[in-house]
C-alpha cells in the first residue's frame, strides 16, 4: 500500500490521529498506543522539491537530498549525512506546505 501526505491527512479523526512512519525495527522498540502505522517506504510526495530552501535541515543533509532527489521518506532517511532531525524538519516542511 502506498499513501500520499495529502491521502494521510483524511486519515485524521476527530482533531488529531497519530501516524507511526517509523520503520519496523523502531516499532519493535514500542508502538504508539492508538496510532495508524505507515511503513515509511509508503509515504510518498511527488513534489518537486528544493531541499536547499528548508529551514532545519543541515548543510549536508540539504546537498544530499537535493542530489539524490528521494522519492520516499523512507529512501530519504537511508542516505548517508541525512539525520533523524533532518528527517524531522522533512516532515514538518512537508507539513506545513500540502
Amino acid at each position: 500500500m502506498s499513501i500520499s501526505v495529502k491521502r494521510m491527512k483524511k486519515l485524521l479523526k476527530d482533531d488529531y490521529q497519530i501516524i507511526d512512519i517509523r520503520s519496523a525495527a523502531e516499532i519493535a522498540h514500542g508502538e504508539i498506543p492508538g496510532a495508524v502505522i505507515v511503513a515509511p517506504e509508503n509515504v510518498l510526495d511527488n513534489k518537486n522539491i528544493d531541499y536547499s530552501k528548508i529551514h532545519g535541515l543541515r548543510t549536508e543533509a540539504k546537498q544530499k537530498l537535493n542530489e539524490i532527489k528521494p522519492r520516499s521518506m523512507a529512501q530519504a532517511s537511508r542516505i548517508s549525512g541525512v539525520s533523524p532531525a533532518d528527517m524531522a524538519a522533512l516532515m514538518i516542511y512537508l507539513e506545513n506546505n500540502k
